[in-house]
């Protein structure tokens, strides 16, 4: 997602003054994902965090919920559509208090009644992206679970948003309400500034936008009307999505060497992980590979 876009949310100090948003457009890589939802593979587009707790307290943990949810304020967005209008984002100001969901388990069914949490396709039209989960495995330890669709999280905005959370919930505990440092800028002007940008580079030639565009343009033109490929491969109406959960691990090595490629080239983790999957597909004669959003940032 477009850089710190959750660290640029808000640029109120006080949890309790800030003011309601006007409906407005959504960034790019918010669109992306938002596509990428329409598909049918919501529960795919899901990120999770997950830390234990002792002794958990219901209402100071509540409270400071709802101060994440008044700083942040994409976890309270809905994404509505009209008609053949772009999606908006929508701000709902009583969401700002989330449900939670208690529930028991033991040891030995926490990671199902996780993975259960985790499957959760959400519904960006009527619902906020992010479903709260604590789960009691017994002896006073609890399991929080949070479940974030894409469109509203990225990985540069999971410090931040546990550290607002911690802070919150430090001061909801010792029964104060908790304040903010100000931030660089609000939501609004972040999304200004992002239209700006793009309808300056579309009237650009020389821009980056501009030539990426003309040069993607020139290479699907030059396509032929249907893939020579020589295995059949079936004509659909409506997407199918296939999702399973492969488990592999990098040494800390390899993970080093893949950030520095990442680094080098501009580029994010996901993105080389992404590429080399695919190139590994190719050489394994896949001719079907999941598809990915991109990150570009103005």
């Amino acid at each position: 997602m477009d850089h710190h876009f959750t660290n640029t949310l808000s640029a109120q100090s006080d949890v309790d003054s800030a003011p309601e948003l006007p409906p407005m457009p959504l960034l790019c890589a918010q669109l992306r994902m938002w596509a990428l939802d329409q598909t049918g593979n919501g529960a795919g587009l899901n990120v999770s965090l997950t830390f234990v707790a002792r002794g958990l307290k219901r209402e100071p943990f509540q409270a400071a919920l709802g101060d994440l949810l008044r700083r942040q304020v994409s976890l309270r967005a809905v994404f509505s559509k009209t008609g053949n209008d772009e999606p908006r984002m929508v701000f709902r100001a009583e969401a700002a208090t989330p449900e939670v969901i208690f529930r028991r388990a033991t040891a030995a069914s926490l990671p199902d009644a996780v993975a259960e949490a985790m499957s959760r396709r959400f519904n960006l039209g009527t619902e906020i992206p992010l479903s709260v989960h604590v789960i009691d495995t017994g002896t006073n330890i609890q399991t929080v679970f949070f479940v974030m669709h894409h469109i509203a999280l990225d990985a540069w905005s999971v410090r931040p948003l546990i550290g607002d959370l911690m802070r919150a919930w430090h001061a909801r505990a010792d029964g104060t309400v908790p304040r903010f440092t100000g931030l660089s800028a609000g939501i609004s002007s972040f999304v200004a500034r992002q239209q700006s940008s793009i309808r300056t580079c579309r009237d650009d030639p020389e821009s980056t936008w501009a030539k990426q565009t003309a040069h993607w343009r020139s290479l699907v033109s030059s396509l032929p009307p249907a893939s020579p490929l020589s295995l059949p491969v079936a004509s659909i109406s409506e997407p199918v999505v296939y999702q399973e959960t492969p488990r592999f691990y990098l040494s800390a090595d390899l993970h080093a060497r893949l950030i520095a490629t990442a680094r080098s080239n501009r580029a994010s983790l996901f993105m080389v992980l992404h590429a080399g999957l695919l190139a590994l597909g190719r050489s394994r004669e896949v001719t079907h590979f999941c598809s990915a959003e991109m990150t570009q940032a103005f």
